[in-house]
């Protein structure tokens, strides 16, 4: 999140046990209780892929390599990424149930950059994400 970007923290009344496919952001924010929301840099497969091959570091691989910007809003314990904060759906969307570590790393990305892991393994799927500040990395997921 860059500065004078906010994250609101609201009172979550249920969880769901999958999240809503076809729901935009604004809409979310406004009927459903947030627990947070706000820009953070999440690393996809394409990045991902990338930096498999180690590409040599010219200026053509220079924006493949980039993270993209995402609009997150966790909410009644499920996490929604959207492409920008006015899309009418998520790109992805995922239950919190059963991951249960944030593990801080370092990166090539900023010193800022976490991933978010299910149980021993499990079959989760691994989510990176990266922050502005330090403080945005340590919000504790497991209240929402």
């Amino acid at each position: 999140m860059s500065k004078g970007e906010t994250i609101r923290n609201h009172t979550v009344s249920k969880t769901l046990s999958v999240p809503l496919r076809f729901i935009g952001a604004q809409e979310l924010m406004s009927t459903a209780p947030n627990a947070y929301s706000g820009f953070l840099a999440k690393r996809g497969r394409r990045e991902r892929l990338v930096e498999r091959f180690n590409l040599p570091n010219k200026a053509i691989f220079n924006d493949i390599k980039k993270w993209r910007k995402r609009f997150i809003i966790i909410s009644q314990g499920c996490v929604y990424i959207y492409d920008k904060e006015i899309s009418s759906r998520p790109h992805q969307s995922f239950p919190l149930y059963g991951y249960n570590r944030i593990s801080k790393m370092g990166s090539d990305h900023d010193a800022f950059t976490f991933r978010l892991e299910g149980k021993n393994g499990g079959g989760f799927k691994i989510y990176y994400f990266s922050t502005a500040t330090d403080e945005e990395r340590k919000v504790d997921l497991h209240n929402y």
